[in-house]
């Protein structure tokens, strides 16, 4: 289900108590599911309820900003409603011809079996119980902090790695190749009352096809579920905003960021305020220099 837990959704996102339907009156914010994927070919799909607003769908890792559209970062990847079109860094192009009400958009990630680097770089990032939770940010475990520049710092990408996107069970092509490497959630962006339900199947209205790039698809109601013992304490929070209860609530912690993005119909985002807030657990003593995940 969507996950009101604040490493994973915007406080102003409003989600339905079944953790499927989801709004938000505001300028994108993002939401993301439970689970994540690391690799392997996964499914779900998400229908275009009637509103006035506009969506953005797709993945994103646990440290994309909530506080924006999804695709806004390196840390997602988007569809946008309308017109049709996908961001990624807040860099849009046309794709496929945009979504209406009653629509079924398919989103499809594909990645292959990750090499030993590539797991021991994904280890490398969870999040422990009791440490800082450090957002927006990635060093990989070679990084030297005494002579290497940070702001030439990218993330390793996964060769042969596919988001496709199907409409109405109609395949619109791969959208993107070749994505970052990092664990990724079922993300929604919602702008000025969009309104969305999701499905993680395994029923779907237009299943997927068996199988992509010789990999079984399964349906993301199958994604593992994260361990109870991963998530932390409750800590006092400098600054508490209120959520939206899902029917299985999540203990608070995490980061937020809070500042108001509105986006033009021509794919522009703005961002008229920023102020980041990081809600901090007690460190213990590991490196600072690796970004969390929430695994």
């Amino acid at each position: 289900m969507m996950c009101s837990h604040e490493t994973h959704s915007a406080p102003q996102f409003k989600i339905a108590s079944d953790g499927l339907s989801l709004w938000n009156e505001k300028g994108y914010r993002l939401s993301k599911a439970t689970h994540g994927v690391e690799y392997g070919a996964w499914y779900y799909e998400v229908e275009i309820l009637p509103h006035t607003g506009n969506t953005r769908i797709g993945w994103s890792q646990i440290s994309g900003d909530l506080q924006g559209p999804c695709g806004f970062d390196r840390f997602s990847y988007s569809y946008r409603e309308k017109p049709g079109s996908i961001f990624h860094e807040s860099v849009g192009k046309q794709y496929g011809d945009g979504a209406e009400t009653g629509d079924v958009i398919g989103l499809l990630i594909y990645i292959p079996e990750l090499s030993l680097d590539e797991k021991r770089d994904l280890l490398s990032r969870r999040w422990s119980l009791g440490e800082k939770y450090i957002e927006y940010s990635y060093f990989p475990t070679n990084f030297d902090e005494s002579k290497d520049d940070p702001s030439l710092v990218t993330l390793p990408k996964v060769e042969k790695s596919q988001i496709v996107y199907f409409k109405n069970g109609e395949c619109m092509g791969v959208a993107f190749e070749n994505i970052n490497l990092g664990k990724y959630h079922p993300a929604i962006s919602s702008y000025k009352g969009g309104r969305v339900a999701v499905n993680f199947g395994p029923m779907f209205k237009y299943p997927p096809p068996s199988d992509w790039l010789d990999t079984p698809i399964k349906p993301f109601s199958e994604a593992t579920e994260m361990s109870p013992e991963e998530v932390p304490e409750p800590q006092p929070l400098v600054e508490v905003k209120s959520l939206e209860a899902n029917s299985k609530p999540f203990k608070r912690s995490g980061t937020s960021s809070s500042c108001d993005f509105t986006g033009s119909e021509d794919g522009s985002t703005t961002r008229r305020s920023f102020h980041k807030r990081r809600l901090v657990q007690k460190s213990q003593s590991r490196s600072p220099s690796i970004s969390r995940e929430l695994y």
